[in-house]
């Protein structure tokens, strides 16, 4: 209910994530250490690198797929709200993997210049295998 205040023994415990952002300076190129990546093309302490793609993008297509594992069929870029350094990953099939297309269905996270981090979260098709489900990729810039 939306009265709990009023209980006579209320005690109820909260939590809450936030997010402090900061603008996107135009550019994340460079190299980066691989913290997580739940779609494990990566080991986390890998160092990879990352290019601009254009106007507020960037390409993590030296990232996914990892070469030892497929070959990059598309770009996967990563559109970012310059003013939050919110990101989206549009729909494209950016890794083939011998047995199967990967394909980003939809993503979301942030880039943030000022910390040099990237947060995503990646919902991955495999063809032929279905949805992966959402694959999280954190990346610290070195």
């Amino acid at each position: 209910p939306t009265n709990f205040q009023s209980f006579p023994a209320y005690n109820m415990a909260l939590n809450w994530d936030a997010t402090a952002v900061c603008a996107y300076t135009g550019s994340a190129a460079g190299t980066y250490k691989v913290i997580q990546d739940d779609w494990q093309d990566r080991t986390p302490g890998d160092l990879v690198t990352v290019t601009d793609a254009g106007n507020n993008q960037i390409d993590l297509s030296a990232v996914w797929p990892n070469p030892a594992y497929g070959t990059s069929i598309n770009p996967l870029l990563v559109d970012i709200d310059p003013e939050t350094g919110a990101a989206t990953v549009p729909n494209v099939e950016f890794g083939d993997y011998g047995t199967y297309i990967a394909s980003s269905l939809s993503g979301s996270g942030f880039v943030f210049s000022c910390t040099g981090t990237i947060t995503l979260t990646i919902e991955i098709d495999a063809s032929g295998y279905g949805n992966q489900g959402a694959k999280k990729l954190i990346l610290q810039k070195q």
